[in-house]
């Protein structure tokens, strides 16, 4: 979840050259609009529930089915990342759907590959974000060739291992009950299944759908891989590879590089979330420094003389206002006010060089002046 800016915005002041405490704001407000746009720290979710269904076919694959419930406490999530063993995954058979308890359904037509694991698929929830304190349901199957090898104690057999997708511990509150059902090639008997590990007995073993199935239920899992392997006999399915295709990082959790809505294991958010508090020092220092260094290039000062009745402390600014107030460089001002527009959800900057913004909200009720700004930007953009 999480991510809503793919590049990074540049600031560019013409007179970094000659104000050294000038550059330095500049550069504060870029590594903060860098941050913002990247950490996932204001995503806040449960996952009540994760039931994943693998069905091993004859031909060496596996369709992986996913139900994965969501339950929101932050900002909407508006995208899902999914990992998946290996990058051979067949994205043409990928499907996916979001579905409300009231009955509303969405089918997602975007399903591509996934910019923030290192394998694995993002799907945007556009236009059906899930919000604040809503609670949904997100389906997904997808077909994976080559996940069945040989077994390594009997040779006239064949395995499958697969650890179902989990998300940012750091993003997620709660347990997780967690179901994992695998489903045999059609033909496999009772008495010829296995599963892998003494202590690692499935919960239910039973036929489901006319094949045998094994069910694993974990009632309080939490936000991390688990490893689960059945084996059944070669001659049930036409193709064995020799050796393992699966990612071994996908195996113990090494191969994700970061989370939002997605799996992974949360280290980059942690990460950002400190950068993100870096950053605000070093832009009110930043600022601070720039006033007292302007106040003292001034070649003189008048003091006020003249009062107005109703005049005195200045509350209630918006950042770019008080920008204005303190006097700051144009650059920096119009710098400020298109983050707050940004953080606002009003407009979502898709690239700085050309510029091209797409307005999120409607902009008839904005200030003046902040109304004027999105469509100069609007302008700016269509005319590149």
């Amino acid at each position: 979840m999480t991510k809503n800016w793919q590049k990074r915005m540049y600031l560019r002041d013409p007179f970094l050259r000659r104000e050294g405490v000038r550059k330095v704001s500049v550069i504060g407000l870029l590594l903060l609009m860098c941050v913002v746009g990247c950490s996932g720290g204001s995503y806040h979710f449960s996952v009540p529930l994760n039931e994943s269904a693998v069905y091993i076919n004859s031909d060496g694959s596996l369709d992986v089915e996913y139900r994965i419930v969501f339950k929101n406490k932050g900002k909407p999530i508006d995208i899902v990342d999914i990992g998946l063993p290996h990058p051979q995954y067949r994205l043409e058979t990928a499907r996916a759907e979001l579905r409300y308890p009231d009955g509303r359904s969405f089918r997602l037509a975007t399903i591509r590959v996934s910019t923030y694991i290192e394998v694995g698929v993002e799907v945007p929830l556009t236009g059906c974000e899930i919000p604040k304190g809503e609670q949904a349901e997100f389906y997904f199957r997808v077909n994976v060739p080559n996940m069945v090898f040989k077994d390594d104690v009997d040779s006239n057999y064949a395995s499958v291992n697969f650890v179902p997708t989990w998300f940012a511990p750091e993003l997620v509150s709660g347990k997780t009950h967690l179901i994992v059902r695998f489903y045999f090639p059609e033909g496999v008997k009772e008495d010829e299944a296995r599963y892998h590990g003494a202590d690692n007995a499935p919960q239910e073993m039973g036929f489901k759908e006319n094949r045998f199935a094994y069910t694993w239920v974990v009632e309080r899992a939490e936000q991390k891989p688990y490893k689960f392997g059945v084996s059944f006999p070669k001659r049930f399915v036409g193709k064995v590879d020799d050796s393992w295709r699966y990612d071994r990082k996908w195996l113990t959790g090494g191969a994700r590089k970061g989370d939002a809505s997605s799996a992974g294991d949360g280290i980059k958010a942690m990460v950002s979330s400190l950068l993100v508090f870096g950053v605000w020092c070093l832009g009110i220092a930043a600022v601070v420094a720039s006033f007292f260094h302007k106040k003292k290039l001034r070649r003189r000062y008048i003091e006020p003389t003249i009062g107005v009745e109703g005049m005195g402390e200045r509350k209630g600014l918006r950042p770019c206002e008080a920008a204005v107030v303190l006097e700051l460089p144009a650059e920096q001002i119009i710098g400020i006010a298109i983050l707050e527009l940004v953080e606002e959800g009003i407009v979502k900057i898709n690239s700085v060089s050309p510029l091209k913004v797409e307005v999120l909200k409607d902009v008839s009720q904005l200030e003046g002046y902040r109304k004027k700004l999105v469509e100069a930007m609007g302008a700016a953009g269509d005319s590149k």
